[in-house]
């Protein structure tokens, strides 16, 4: 699953997102982030995450996330491996 967010407070959003997939029995695998140019005019900050968290708790987490920030795009994929 992908999902693309916006939040007027990064920093507490990312908090928020651990804290949930800890309590979720999941853990971040991977974490990057653009903390913005100190030379720019517009201060553009973004995160990239991966996440693991149990399939069945997926769509709770997305929910929680959806809470506190706006879910702007998601995508879902499945593998078949059969």
């Amino acid at each position: 699953m992908q999902l693309q967010a916006e939040t007027e407070d990064m920093d507490a959003l990312l908090k928020h997102v651990e804290e949930r997939l800890s309590t979720l029995g999941g853990y971040v695998e991977q974490k990057e982030v653009y903390r913005g140019s100190a030379y720019a005019k517009n201060v553009f900050r973004n995160a990239t995450l991966t996440l693991r968290v149990p399939a069945e708790k997926a769509d709770k987490l997305v929910e929680d996330v959806g809470e506190v920030s706006n879910i702007t795009s998601s995508s879902e994929q499945v593998d078949d491996v059969t």
